[in-house]
């Protein structure tokens, strides 16, 4: 078992992890929740987890005695449904102290997926957790009231504002152009910036909001 901090958490979803180099001092040494459905994909990563949720009963008999020689605790949520593995996983992980949790493998084929897990993330139930998603090089920042986000990149990096709820107040920003000053975003109307100084901030007063930090070097597909 890997000797993380308990305030550090690693949650790796069904798809496969896109990682890169330049994201690995984000998710590396943290406690590791996996689910079923992703776990040949953690250990693929050199990772062993702490705890693995969902039907672990399906999991091949190899898998299943690697984990079970580990000690890893094997968990199956009582309720059923697409996100049902990964809500569990989240509440594991900052119900057991994680503060600041670091997301893999939520970003699908699948636009239905994707959106799904992305929305499991503004649950109300996670507190004060800081929650990070990643997916190859770009990284997606949840904010909620009176957060903020620092972006660690490059001039001409791309930053796109997607509110997540209803109304997102007092929306300010710095080093990104066109810049915000107390702005209010609304559900449904993302706000695309670019950076143009260092260091790169982004706040909110309230509400929800996912920042996401793509490098100038990603293109569009």
């Amino acid at each position: 078992m890997q000797n993380a901090s308990g305030e550090l958490a690693l949650v790796v979803g069904p798809q496969i992890p896109r990682v890169s180099p330049r994201n690995a001092p984000l998710w590396q040494g943290r406690r590791v929740i996996a689910l079923a459905a992703g776990v040949t994909h953690v250990l693929a990563l050199g990772l062993m987890p702490e705890v693995v949720v969902g039907r672990v009963g399906a999991l091949p008999d190899e898998i299943r005695k690697q984990l079970q020689a580990a000690r890893v605790r094997l968990l199956t949520p009582a309720e059923e449904g697409p996100t049902a593995s990964l809500e569990f996983a989240l509440n594991y992980a900052i119900t057991t102290g994680a503060r600041d949790v670091v997301c893999l493998g939520l970003v699908s084929p699948s636009m239905a997926e994707t959106l799904a897990n992305l929305l499991v993330l503004t649950h109300s139930g996670w507190g004060a957790a800081r929650l990070t998603v990643i997916h190859g090089d770009e990284v997606g920042y949840l904010l909620r009231h009176g957060e903020a986000a620092l972006l660690e990149g490059g001039a001409a990096d791309r930053v796109t504002l997607i509110p997540l709820s209803p109304t997102v107040a007092e929306v300010t920003t710095q080093g990104l152009a066109p810049p915000q000053r107390y702005a209010t975003l609304e559900f449904g109307h993302a706000v695309a910036l670019t950076v143009e100084e260092r260091p790169a901030r982004v706040w909110i007063g309230a509400g929800r909001l996912l920042v996401v930090h793509t490098p100038a070097a990603v293109g569009l597909e």
